[in-house]
């Protein structure tokens, strides 16, 4: 990368390591190391994912909760190891389960994590494919919006959180694959970070436009759930379950709520 092109891209980078990206307000783990391998100018993706998780092939750790997270928080960081907690809440998907737990069980996942031993099947019972979609989803309006406030796109958390089908903050319909030609929005290049267009067909996308797509219990449970990521007050589940019940209503389901229900049984 020349002089020229370092200078340009120093704004968005963060004080530790070489062309690290600043964390953006709900961006994803997995989208910061995107960034990473935008700015740093790697050309190979097995060369990111090498540096980065320290392995060459396999599925993407897209609720990046596991063992890998505490060597990629302390590079991102500049080699703080501290930081490992505010990754860990602030850029994955842990406050689905860190919230409705105590601050000694939470604390105890974090030397896990931070030592390269935590597994998200041994948190919740199950692996990262079984709750969460193989795929992201962006919506149309804050690729636009987060282009022209913060100078890139990004994969949002709470876009991802399971059942999420629209936008809590537009409330529009999340895109998932491209309307034209049906490949999925995040499919090509690897670590790319969300566009306006399709990578494969170059057709740019549209939002739908049927309002009657579970509009009103999807919103509501888009905001719900992506309250749940905003800070990391202790929630008392039995507390507030039949206040989400009703208010839910017939809004998706997940596997993530049953989970709930499991560890925090309906009186």
């Amino acid at each position: 990368m020349s002089d020229a092109q370092s200078a340009s891209l120093s704004p968005c980078l963060g004080a530790g390591a070489s062309f690290a990206p600043i964390p953006l307000d709900d961006e994803l783990l997995y989208s910061v190391c995107s960034a990473f391998h935008l700015l740093s100018g790697i050309s190979s993706s097995v060369t990111t994912r090498r540096l980065l998780y320290g392995r060459n092939h396999g599925p993407r750790d897209l609720a990046m909760t596991g063992n890998r997270l505490g060597t990629l928080a302390q590079y991102l960081s500049g080699g703080n190891p501290s930081d490992c907690e505010a990754w860990l809440w602030d850029h994955t998907m842990y406050p689905l389960w860190g919230r409705f737990l105590d601050s000694a069980e939470n604390t105890s996942w974090l030397v896990k994590v931070s030592s390269g031993n935590g597994n998200l099947a041994q948190l919740s019972g199950v692996r990262t494919h079984q709750w969460f979609p193989e795929h992201l989803a962006l919506c149309l309006e804050c690729v636009n919006a987060d282009k022209a406030t913060t100078g890139r796109a990004y994969w949002h958390r709470s876009h991802q959180l399971p059942g999420v089908i629209r936008c809590h903050r537009h409330e529009q319909v999340l895109i998932r694959t491209c309307p034209h030609c049906g490949h999925h929005v995040d499919q090509r290049p690897s670590f790319a970070l969300p566009a306006a267009s399709c990578a494969y067909c170059g057709l740019e996308f549209a939002t739908a436009k049927d309002d009657s797509y579970g509009s009103a219990a999807a919103i509501r449970y888009a905001r719900l759930t992506s309250g749940l990521l905003a800070n990391r007050t202790h929630i008392d589940l039995a507390a507030v379950r039949s206040e989400w019940r009703r208010q839910l209503h017939a809004a998706p389901i997940t596997s993530w709520l049953y989970w709930c229900s499991s560890r925090y049984p309906l009186t």
